[in-house]
């Protein structure tokens, strides 16, 4: 007596292979897809898109963050900012959160800081980007520190600086937000710090962070770049 086994195989058209076939062909269409588009020179071009697409992000920046920053009367010391906005956090979990920013010296310090002359015009220094603490563990907090100086012929004007910070991982941007600072009084140095939360997931390795700043006319630009180690 001869045994006749019946192989039963999906068949091009059958649905057992449509649907595997075609999740498969999907997937590398997406593929192709994100690496046909054309990738963020900087931060700056990466939050725009985001935030122009937010409802198509998912995780990416809703919203822009506002801040102020405000002097003392005259003679007395300068007071804290706190930056306001509304953010929803970061791609694939990488949150920002606590913000502040903070006058540290006045435009006449910061005038002789630069050596500054009249016929300057406008002038806008990143001094430093850096993180504090500058190593962390998946999941722990770290806080983005930018300090930079910024000049007006006008020692009245309020100066608006778009400040666009954050944090990318091979290349590839995670998270990041807008800022509006006004800096009243022509100028000064400024400090501003916001707060990141990596999730616990995030790979070991070397993360960089990426700030840009500019006059909302366009008359100055400025970009400076920090790295942040994830230890396991």
């Amino acid at each position: 007596m001869v045994s006749i086994v019946a192989l039963s195989l999906p068949l091009a058209g059958s649905p057992g292979w449509g649907q595997d076939a075609a999740q498969q062909q999907d997937t590398q269409q997406q593929a192709q897809a994100e690496n046909a588009k054309p990738q963020p020179k900087n931060i700056k071009e990466w939050v725009s898109v985001n935030r122009s697409r937010k409802s198509a992000v998912k995780g990416a920046v809703v919203g822009a963050i506002a801040g102020a920053l405000l002097f003392g009367a005259k003679g007395k010391n300068p007071l804290v900012g706190a930056a306001a906005g509304a953010v929803a956090g970061g791609v694939a979990g990488y949150l920002i959160g606590h913000h502040n920013d903070t006058v540290y010296y006045s435009r006449d310090q910061a005038i002789q800081m630069a050596g500054y002359k009249p016929s300057d015009g406008y002038v806008l220094k990143i001094q430093d980007v850096r993180f504090d603490p500058e190593t962390i563990k998946p999941g722990e907090k770290a806080t983005m520190h930018i300090r930079y100086l910024v000049i007006g012929p006008d020692p009245k004007e309020t100066i608006k600086i778009n400040c666009y910070r954050g944090i990318k991982y091979q290349d590839k941007y995670l998270t990041g937000e807008q800022a509006t600072l006004k800096v009243p009084h022509g100028g000064g140095v400024v400090e501003s710090t916001a707060e990141f939360t990596l999730p616990a997931e995030a790979p070991v390795g070397t993360y960089t962070a990426e700030a840009q700043m500019e006059d909302e006319g366009g008359r100055m630009n400025q970009s400076g770049t920090s790295p942040l180690y994830i230890a396991s």
